[in-house]
């Protein structure tokens, strides 16, 4: 009876241990919750967040492709180049290519995007050429736009123009292709050009760093002290710790000279 009586109770023992078992459905389905949860924080600049419920969701279902995306494209901004290229071939991975898809395309033209930004050309050809070629992807604007963008980095600007006006035929408000334009006319010595598409930029939405480093540019080619000391200003102030503050502090350093 004594024997009996012990091993029901290691067996309730046993059966607290172990708790609830969850199923495979629910882990899939609360890193799908997770992995939305991480793109909203993302979105909203909360990165430690974004990382900590991107990491959850891989975790819950390793196969969830959008998980892995996310977590590329975030790692990609934290200036983590290994760790976002790992996470991009997972997604394209456990997303297979059985057939043209808009959700794979999705993901190669941000795999393209971190490809151009790790100065891998060629790579990234490959990958905006397989979304140019997918008919169900609809964001062609966007194509466009980071093809340009690619294209400016490489130092091509007559493909760069060409890409930022088809871009622009699509979504006309589009700020980067706006920008983009603004600064490859300047480029070219034709300021009221540059200005033209500055203007539009401004038409849709706000200053923001790089927009106000071009206008000051701008105004120094055309020598109105007045407007750039008013947009060097906005910039140190606005917006210390970026790269273009640090472009103005160098140039106002060389003229100090």
């Amino acid at each position: 009876m004594r024997l009996i009586i012990l091993g029901l109770l290691f067996s309730l023992l046993a059966g607290c241990v172990s708790g609830p078992v969850v199923s495979e459905s629910n882990l899939k389905k609360a890193a799908e919750e997770n992995a939305k949860l991480g793109l909203a924080y993302m979105r909203q600049g909360r990165n430690e967040r974004a990382l900590h419920k991107l990491r959850k969701a891989i975790k819950q279902d390793p196969e969830n492709a959008d998980a892995h995306q996310y977590l590329a494209v975030l790692y990609g901004k934290l200036n983590r180049p290994e760790d976002a290229e790992r996470h991009f071939q997972a997604a394209l991975k456990n997303m297979p290519d059985t057939s043209l898809s808009s959700r794979v395309a999705a993901v190669r033209n941000n795999y393209a995007v971190f490809l151009c930004k790790q100065k891998r050309y060629e790579e990234a050809d490959k990958y905006f050429d397989m979304v140019s070629n997918d008919p169900l992807y609809q964001s062609r604007g966007r194509l466009f736009e980071n093809m340009a963008l690619c294209e400016q980095d490489k130092g091509d600007m007559h493909q760069a123009e060409r890409l930022f006006i088809k871009a622009l035929k699509l979504n006309p408000k589009s700020r980067k292709s706006l920008l983009g334009l603004a600064q490859i006319n300047y480029d070219k010595g034709l300021n009221d050009q540059a200005q033209i598409y500055l203007n539009k930029v401004l038409k849709y939405s706000a200053h923001n760093a790089e927009s106000l480093w071009l206008a000051i540019l701008i105004e120094r080619r055309r020598g109105d002290a007045e407007r750039v000391a008013n947009y060097s200003i906005r910039l140190k102030s606005k917006y210390p710790d970026s790269k273009e503050t640090q472009m103005l502090k160098q140039l106002e350093s060389q003229d100090s000279r």
